[in-house]
């Protein structure tokens, strides 16, 4: 369970739980139910590709990005590393599965009740059968349902027995009984939700009330059918069985009985559906984490005035096949300016050693110590160096898991056929607005915890003002940058090369995006190309 896919499953839970309040019974029931299937299929979702991002496609030779080392000198060979110790994030997720554990027993216990009232079941005539561990009629099962009365039953006029069976049967044909399983297997897996019970308890009511209105559909009298639920509730619940009247709710189905909302409804049950599942759908693709970029590319005039007198530099200097500089808030992602070449902007490319400060917040999250030494040093020297063998030694130590999660998180395509090591490298299709946003989450205000962000930034800090930063044409005298440098081998040739910083490190303000694809000339690194006009970007703006 990530943190993302909790949120999604809340707010679809919230949608569900707005939607269930208006309508009929048959309508808040479809909403509820709509609501279960659409958590449900949350992961199946998010699993889809998104539109934006043909993230494996191109298709990129690993090989050419192991050999593409960023120039810089060599920190010393790396020492054997030590055992990561367990994070913040694996206490979570044990004590997540130890909830859904303990779930998953409660709801087994229920299923081998149930089990327990079918053996009890006696004198059988098709889907009838008489029970004494049943006060009140009550459905059970699900593949082959079983309507079950109490012995006293058989004293009851003939319209009361009539309409209890109409009652329950109206359970059958809607599978209520399949309906409230799933809701419970998926509150088992939601177990920390509040809205997850909710939902199981307001689906149960609205299936009650549903079967009501169906009875009354059926030509039942509205008084006849209501004194018929007061005389037959006794008090004693079944698990995961609907049974036809109990003292929890029976005031409010009374009131529904002899009230006319059945007759009428302000949202379609098709309605109700389409909204869940669309808005699961949306939540799922979308990173819910993401910040939102609420600006215009024109919001700011004096920006955008820098950043194309910077591409029409690039263009001049490089003559590349493509530029785009992005420039955004740190905090909302808010588009603050952005000049674009040759429509950059909507190619998705593999942008390289960018990806290698996520790698490295994946590891801290996973409890690597920030000394671990790899090949090119430590958690900092591997950024400040740009090596490729340590972050691929990071992202091992991490783990694909760990690594995949986070990049998905933080808006970056993780394809299901992608290998760790193209992860690690940044050897994946992604636009220049999804790496730049996905910096956004290094601020401290996405979905990197401020402790991971922050030591992240302060790593970072390294691959601009280190002895052997690939970065240090991106410093700017007095002001604190967290930056990384990339470049990455382009199918059919040439290289893109890529600068992406926070500017200021220890608060930062603006997330500065500079990628220039295809530069001519033997200077296509993204320290020689993408950093110092990354540094004039950031003279021109303070």
């Amino acid at each position: 369970m990530t943190p993302a896919l909790g949120l999604q499953a809340a707010a679809v839970f919230a949608l569900a739980s707005v939607l269930s309040r208006f309508g009929t019974s048959r309508q808040r029931r479809a909403g509820l139910i709509a609501g279960c299937v659409a958590v449900a299929a949350l992961p199946l979702l998010a699993m889809a590709p998104a539109w934006t991002a043909p993230a494996s496609s191109p298709e990129v030779v690993l090989g050419a990005f192991r050999a593409l080392q960023e120039p810089a000198t060599a920190l010393p060979a790396a020492l054997g590393p030590s055992a990561a110790s367990g994070g913040v994030s694996a206490v979570l997720g044990w004590v997540w599965a130890a909830g859904v554990a303990v779930c998953m027993a409660r709801l087994a216990a229920d299923l081998r009740a149930v089990s327990r009232l079918r053996a009890s079941a006696t004198g059988r005539s098709g889907d009838l059968a008489t029970s004494a561990e049943v006060d009140v009629p009550v459905v059970i099962g699900i593949v082959r349902p079983l309507v079950l009365l109490p012995p006293e039953a058989e004293a009851w006029p003939a319209s009361r027995r009539d309409l209890a069976l109409a009652h329950e049967r109206a359970h059958v044909r809607g599978h209520d009984n399949a309906w409230l399983l799933l809701a419970r297997v998926v509150a088992a897996v939601h177990w920390f939700d509040p809205l997850a019970w909710w939902t199981v308890a307001a689906l149960r009511d609205a299936c009650e009330h549903h079967a009501d209105d169906v009875v009354l559909a059926g030509g039942a009298e509205p008084t006849t059918y209501a004194h018929a639920l007061i005389a037959v509730a006794r008090g004693r619940g079944t698990p995961l069985g609907l049974a036809m009247a109990r003292p929890g709710g029976l005031e409010a189905r009374v009131r529904g009985v002899m009230s006319d909302r059945r007759r009428g409804g302000r949202l379609s049950s098709v309605v109700a559906v389409a909204a869940v599942v669309v808005f699961a759908a949306g939540a799922a693709t979308a990173d819910p984490m993401c910040p939102v970029a609420l600006a215009s590319p024109r919001s700011n005039a004096a920006v955008s005035e820098v950043l194309e007198a910077e591409a029409d530099r690039l263009v001049e200097k490089f003559a590349p096949e493509g530029v785009a500089l992005i420039v955004l808030d740190a905090h909302t992602g808010a588009l603050l300016g952005q000049a674009v070449r040759g429509g950059l902007d909507a190619q998705a490319l593999p942008p390289g050693s960018v990806f290698k400060p996520f790698v490295v917040a994946a590891a801290l999250e996973a409890g690597v110590p920030r000394d671990q030494v790899f090949a090119g040093g430590d958690l900092g020297g591997v950024l400040e160096v740009s090596s490729n063998e340590g972050a691929l030694q990071i992202a091992a130590f991490a783990g694909r898991d760990q690594v995949s999660e986070l990049l998905a998180r933080v808006g970056l395509p993780t394809p299901a056929d992608a290998t760790l090591d193209q992860l690690a490298l940044g050897g994946i299709a992604v636009t220049p607005m999804q790496v730049a946003q996905a910096y956004t989450h290094l601020a401290g205000s996405g979905s990197i915890a401020e402790p991971i962000a922050g030591e992240t930034r302060k790593l970072l800090v390294r691959a601009v003002s280190g002895e052997h930063a690939t970065g240090s044409r991106a410093a700017v005298p007095g002001t604190s940058i967290a930056g990384k440098t990339g470049t990455s081998p382009l199918p059919g040739g040439g290289h893109l090369a890529t600068f992406v910083g926070l500017v200021p490190a220890d608060e930062p303000e603006r997330v500065i995006l500079v990628t220039v694809s295809r530069p001519q000339g033997d200077a296509f690194w993204g320290g020689t190309v993408a950093a110092p006009t990354f540094r004039r970007i950031v003279e021109h703006l303070d």
